[in-house]
């Protein structure tokens, strides 16, 4: 029996979303009541079976891909299904679904692509959002049937053994144009290979987040998984954000800024972003070696998953909600020797006592000439 989602929460986001702060909604009369029904979607999960029985391989594939909520649907399935490498896949670590958003046709985003892809799924939602979204996605028509947001594991083996880690949040999710209720949470489970049993985990750390509060909630997921097994196979995969910057607010994140400037911002541009692992977010890469994961071989290390153009309109729209105009020409400025663009590193593999190899960054997600998802898709190989 497939597990499923849904609430009749809708009527009441425009009077949750007139709350300025989580601490006052959550002490509120109308959440108070409301509070069954709200844990009832932040504490649960859908999972399907759509994967016809696969006998066991000796060598596996797995992808991690930002889908960007799925709002380009038709794009994402069909990399899915036909890319010549991803299509290859056999674990699917996905990060940004929606489900009942307007952005994305209000489609159940994870259920029907693996419908139609023949696979298996685990769907944890992270937010309840109260608003269409945040820059240019409040200009898509309707309105959300359902609000729901979060992370899927998709697989052609068989699931089990469904948990999740809860993130802490990097910001008061309340406060700002895109109003949620809820925290990221980390999906965990474990797929059937043959007779081997592999543990997966999909984690989309926090975009407006320190660089501190990335690594922290990265050690959360691995704690969450050393809980119940250390000695299992183990491969971690999703967007860990990891832009080099503290972005848990606009002013740390444009002092960050003029401190790259003073960097050097063609270095930065050339041998930090692609690289956070040296510096600016070596913290986070030496708790994974601590902790026993392996992110070298999993990895094409300094090949960027995300690129900022500066003649994007929907980049540009998304980041004049959160940093002031002036900054702009500042910007422009800085990318006036590299085309107006710059490449990030945020999508990661991290594996434990597994055997990868073959890494590769899939930037050719281009399906009638618009990009499915403004991320790159990942891949490893490996082996139990």
């Amino acid at each position: 029996m497939d597990a499923t989602l849904s609430h009749e929460l809708t009527p009441y986001f425009r009077d949750f979303a007139n709350f300025q702060s989580t601490a006052a909604l959550e002490n509120s009369s109308l959440y108070l009541d409301l509070k069954p029904q709200i844990d009832a979607v932040l504490k649960g999960y859908e999972y399907g079976v759509y994967a016809p029985t696969c006998e066991p391989k000796e060598n596996y594939r797995a992808v991690a891909w930002n889908i960007e909520r799925g709002r380009h649907f038709k794009g994402v399935l069909e990399i899915l299904g036909q890319h010549p490498e991803i299509s290859q896949s056999d674990i699917f670590l996905i990060t940004e679904a929606d489900l009942g958003m307007a952005r994305s046709s209000n489609r159940n985003v994870a259920r029907e692509l693996c419908q139609q892809l023949g696979l298996n799924y685990y769907f944890v939602p992270s937010y309840i959002n109260l608003s269409k979204g945040c820059g240019h996605e409040a200009e898509y028509d309707g309105d959300n049937k359902l609000g729901i947001h979060g992370n899927a594991i998709f697989s052609r083996y068989p699931l089990k053994n469904f948990r999740t880690a809860n993130l802490p949040n990097g910001k008061d999710k309340m406060r700002g144009n895109e109003k949620r209720i809820g925290h990221q949470r980390a999906v965990i489970c474990d797929v059937e290979l043959g007779k081997q049993t592999l543990t997966l985990a999909c984690a989309h750390l926090d975009a407006h987040s320190s660089q501190f509060h990335r690594r922290l909630q990265l050690e959360q997921v691995i704690n969450t998984l050393d809980e119940t097994n250390t000695q299992q196979p183990t491969l971690i995969g999703g967007d860990w954000n990891t832009c080099t910057y503290n972005s848990s607010r606009a002013v740390h994140a444009i002092i960050g800024f003029w401190v790259r400037v003073l960097h050097g911002i063609d270095d930065m541009i050339r041998y930090h972003y692609p690289h956070p692992e040296r510096f600016w977010e070596k913290d986070l890469f030496d708790m994974l070696k601590i902790k026993g994961f392996d992110y070298q071989n999993p990895n094409d290390i300094g090949a960027g998953t995300l690129i900022y153009d500066i003649n994007d309109y929907e980049q540009e729209k998304n980041l004049k909600e959160w940093v002031p105009k002036w900054c702009f020409p500042f910007i422009e400025w800085s990318l006036r020797n590299h085309n107006g663009r710059l490449e990030f590193k945020l999508d990661w593999f991290a594996a434990r006592r597994l055997n990868t190899f073959n890494p590769k960054v899939i930037d050719d997600v281009v399906i009638d000439d618009k990009r499915s998802s403004d991320h790159a898709a990942i891949i490893t190989d490996f082996q139990l």
